[in-house]
């Protein structure tokens, strides 16, 4: 049984599809938008599928152990918990605060009350898997967005953490590391960043090809799962030479403003 965060379009409507194709036994698909989660679940369902639609808000310990609760009252034991729901957010170190909170609470905090809500029956059962979208920009970084970025480190990091501290135990982690993928979330960043980033953005790949390889990258129970191949190359290049990988990133937009600001960035 597959609970799915972030489902209601993008890459966690993609998972349910992939999910289900891969002859899962029922899939709860969990966001904050109910009309566009009902969607999801009737399409879900249409594969053959038992699928059930959770709203609840990710960065809401409460609704998420709710959100949990329900799933395992419904259809017994969570096997698979894909914490996919993420935030993107643009600017430098001048970016609102409420950017940064934003960013953490999604992309980190809600990966945080997931496994402590799941943590427990997995550990029980000596059996699960913890799947955290992490993003290319938590094992590289965006030059464009330093709230997303430093959060989704922070969640490479959790992620890593988890792995190691659930070994023996049955329960295992992946971290998904992919980079532009056509949704919702890429939209926001070329806007945020227009001409300049288009050269950046590089292989744009579809939604359910990313979840395919999420799918595949569970089956092979691999930690760091890279849709793209190019992410695992530039990691490699990043971890031999950290001088030369950090001078040959671009710049895609300047930054002198926002680095020199002495303006509020509170709000």
């Amino acid at each position: 049984m597959v609970v799915i965060t972030g489902a209601a379009g993008g890459i966690g409507a993609s998972l349910c599809e992939s999910f289900a194709g891969a002859g899962v036994r029922a899939v709860v698909a969990v966001d904050v938008d109910a009309s566009r989660l009902d969607v999801v679940v009737s399409e879900t369902r249409a594969r053959g599928t038992d699928t059930i639609g959770v709203v609840a808000d990710v960065t809401s310990e409460e609704e998420i152990r709710a959100a949990v609760d329900q799933a395992q009252a419904s259809h017994g034991g969570i096997d698979i918990l894909v914490q996919n729901a993420g935030h993107f957010a643009p600017g430098g170190p001048q970016a609102p605060n409420s950017a940064w909170q934003r960013c953490l609470a999604v992309n980190v905090m809600a990966h945080v009350y997931g496994a402590r809500a799941v943590l427990p029956g997995m550990l029980g059962r000596s059996e699960g898997y913890i799947v955290n979208m992490c993003s290319a920009a938590g094992v590289l970084t965006d030059p464009t967005a330093a709230p997303y970025a430093v959060s989704k480190h922070a969640a490479v990091g959790f992620a890593e953490w988890l792995a190691i501290a659930c070994r023996g135990t049955g329960v295992r982690v992946s971290a998904v590391c992919p980079q532009s993928v056509d949704t919702p979330m890429l939209d926001a960043f070329l806007a945020s960043t227009g001409e300049a980033a288009k050269g950046f953005v590089g292989e744009v790949l579809a939604p359910r090809t990313v979840a395919d390889r999420i799918v595949a990258g569970v089956t092979a129970d691999s930690f760091l799962i890279y849709p793209h191949a190019t992410t695992a190359k530039a990691e490699a290049a990043r971890g031999r030479d950290r001088d030369a990988w950090i001078a040959g990133q671009p710049h895609l937009f300047d930054l002198a403003g926002s680095l020199s600001s002495t303006g509020d960035a509170r709000g």
